[in-house]
């Protein structure tokens, strides 16, 4: 079983590895020509658009043709896009096609590949197994972002803007080669007393409920976070911050996104509980305002820290719900609207984020995203609102998040 996790894991890190050095040389690039926010934000929106479609139909598709083949298609479509990448540089067209290929690549792998390793875990009456593959799966993918952005620039400093395209190829490969191999077969769920089936079918109703709340939440985190990975660089080059010294503070806004899903991991406060989903997207909003009017290193750190402390907590909580909110048979489609409402998300974000800043300046993306931010935390209060009488007894929030982790 650990040799399976072990595997599985390792094939989401070097994913993300290789989609996100890509992802750095293009921005960079881009940046680097003085290309306007506007295109940039396009181009990022090509991208996200893809991915958001991708997830939303391949998580469901992935029910049906089986997990290692939803996963090795999409890494041979990465493999391609890295091909286009560096073809593509070139032009505004080519360089979007090769970006829309790789969303549509990661649709197919991250959904499929988080139900592939929750399978068997969500039934049961205690959740501490899928909570531990729950934080591997996010430290292992975040684990590859920060090596990407420390290495992406580097190499892009160092050695040639192009070198991080031959690393990503390489990794991509490997990837391959460990999805193909026989894998070991799944934990099989254990049989539930009919009291535990019945705290199993409560949690289902409770994460249904939930999840539509994380769904909403992921729209305004990722709105945010499609302007640091697409719109960041132009701020970066504006504040005369070179590219080596770029990846470095991108790397620290990733760690505290890891250290906030080991928080979660540790605790069960945030359970099934509103109040710290809307205080961690307060959180975002001042870090997004710190943003924009930071004059130094010091305050723009501050405020990705802000920033990074809501994406994290979006992003696991909602991986949460969506993993308990029903069987491993349709998890699939669940994980698909997971990911699809996250690039949602970076597709509005980049965008309107791009739009915006070319008529107002590199720092006006970063007020619109805390406006956005503000927005929905009025619709997830309207959505709660409306379903909270379906949590079963009141209470049931305290109640339960101390049993769910039994």
């Amino acid at each position: 079983m650990f040799n399976r996790q072990f595997r599985l894991l390792s094939i989401t890190l070097l994913t993300e590895f290789a989609a996100l050095l890509v992802i750095f040389v293009v921005s960079r690039t881009l940046a680097d020509k003085h290309v306007s926010l506007l295109w940039m934000g396009l181009i990022g929106a090509g991208f996200g658009l893809a991915s958001t479609l991708s997830s939303a139909y391949c998580g469901a598709l992935s029910d049906r043709i089986g997990r290692r083949r939803g996963v090795v298609l999409g890494l041979f479509l990465a493999l391609s896009a890295v091909g286009l990448t560096r073809a593509g540089l070139a032009g505004f067209i080519p360089i979007t096609f090769s970006y829309v290929v790789m969303g549509v690549s990661l649709g197919l792998i991250y959904p499929a590949m988080s139900a592939w390793l929750t399978e068997g875990r969500a039934g049961s009456a205690g959740v501490r197994g899928l909570l531990r593959t729950l934080i591997g799966f996010s430290i292992a993918w975040n684990i590859g972002l920060i090596g990407a952005q420390i290495s992406g620039g580097l190499l892009y400093e160092y050695v040639s803007p192009m070198s991080p395209l031959a690393l990503a190829a390489g990794l991509l490969i490997l990837t391959i080669m460990l999805a193909w191999a026989p894998m070991p077969p799944a934990a099989t769920t254990t049989v539930l007393e009919p009291g535990q089936a019945d705290m199993v079918t409560e949690r289902y109703r409770a994460s249904t409920i939930y999840s539509r709340l994380s769904w909403v939440a992921n729209i305004g985190g990722t709105f945010a976070m499609a302007m640091i990975l697409h719109l960041f660089p132009a701020l970066m080059v504006d504040l005369h911050i070179e590219a080596d010294r770029h990846g470095m503070i991108m790397a620290f806004s990733r760690l505290i996104v890891v250290c906030t899903y080991i928080m979660l991991f540790l605790t069960r406060f945030w359970h099934y509980r509103i109040s710290t989903s809307l205080g961690a997207q307060g959180l975002g909003i001042g870090g997004l305002l710190l943003i924009s009017f930071a004059s130094g290193q010091a305050a723009l750190m501050l405020g990705l820290a802000l920033l990074s402390l809501t994406i994290g907590y979006n992003y696991f909580a909602s991986l949460y719900y969506s993993s308990t909110r029903g069987r491993d048979e349709a998890r699939g489609a669940a994980m698909g609207l997971h990911e699809a409402t996250l690039t949602a998300g970076m597709t509005g974000g980049a965008a309107l984020g791009g739009l915006l800043g070319s008529f107002w300046g590199v720092r006006s993306p970063y007020m619109l995203a805390a406006a956005v931010i503000g927005l929905l935390i009025i619709v997830q209060l309207s959505v709660w609102i409306r379903y909270r009488g379906q949590l079963a007894q009141p209470g049931l929030d305290r109640r339960y998040a101390g049993r769910a982790c039994a």
